[in-house]
């Protein structure tokens, strides 16, 4: 079947759109001979930066620190009556979606860091789109029911990566839940949201941004638009930083949530630099301010 193969008859080459000598890297071969040489198709999505928008978010399933029960349990896995009937599937991580108008969304579960790089273990894990049922608004996910669950990626399996494809998309709310099969499987995630229209909103609804971060992986997120690229995370607190104030009646210090009561007598010393908040408590001697 090359150019030149006394095979092609004016019939074939009219149906098939075929022209002597062009250099179109184009061969051609019988259907027999190609179901023989080939196992497999391969058809892949191009996603054109020009048309797809995308979101980068980056999380974990983890477990609280086991002396001081710091950090968040994202580590719920699945409700199974033999292997995790008391599951607590809200504990998930979730993400919102909102769309104003019809469209494309393609969901990418990635097991692997913000840096690119796999765990050794690969654990199996499933996603789960939930549509909200409050109007025009994404809400956290209490339970997974044949009712509530608007598409899924299968049953939960061992591989790399899964994906969730959503045409035509209908306006409204949506929750995006991550897990693990069995409770208290832990490692790190990426999940890439790939959109046909930029008035898609995304965000990280659980656990949520504003928490403190110290002792699990802070959620993160990554907007690509045309070529360009956006990264946002939750801005610090002021519980988040070291606060300190000295003055003559001694010094206090708060970091990491703590919170303390910054006693400053009239004419003793100075409360300059000390943010907070708080109403002044009592009169006369001196004052309090919560930090």
């Amino acid at each position: 079947w090359g150019d030149k193969s006394p095979l092609w008859s004016r019939r074939l080459k009219r149906k098939l759109g075929w022209r002597e000598d062009e250099e179109d890297n184009t061969f051609w071969m019988s259907f027999d001979d190609f179901c023989n040489a080939f196992r497999c198709i391969y058809v892949c999505h191009w996603f054109d930066e020009t048309r797809w928008h995308m979101a980068t978010f980056h999380g974990s399933w983890s477990l609280p620190h086991p002396e001081t029960g710091e950090g968040e349990f994202t580590a719920a896995g699945l409700p199974s009556a033999a292997r995790n009937p008391a599951c607590e599937v809200k504990n998930n991580p979730q993400y919102s979606l909102h769309l104003d108008r019809p469209a494309d969304v393609r969901l990418v579960l990635t097991q692997r860091d913000s840096s690119g790089v796999a765990r050794p273990e690969t654990l199996p894990i499933a996603m789960f789109v939930v549509k909200s049922s409050v109007p025009h608004k994404a809400t956290r996910v209490l339970e997974l029911t044949r009712d509530t669950i608007y598409a899924h990626s299968g049953e939960a399996k061992v591989t790399r990566s899964i994906e969730i494809e959503l045409s035509n998309l209908e306006p409204g709310g949506y929750t995006v839940l991550c897990a693990t099969y069995l409770p208290r499987q832990t490692g790190p995630f990426e999940l890439v949201v790939y959109t046909s229209s930029s008035s898609v909103a995304t965000e990280q609804l659980w656990p949520p941004l504003w928490r403190p971060a110290l002792g699990r992986v802070q959620g993160s997120a990554s907007n690509h638009s045309a070529g360009q690229k956006t990264t946002s995370q939750s801005p610090p607190k002021a519980h988040d930083s070291a606060l300190s104030q000295k003055g003559e009646t001694g010094a206090v210090k708060a970091s990491h949530g703590e919170s303390a009561l910054v006693e400053v007598e009239e004419g003793s010393g100075s409360a300059e630099g000390v943010e907070g908040s708080g109403a002044d408590e009592g009169g006369g001697g001196g004052s309090k301010r919560e930090v």
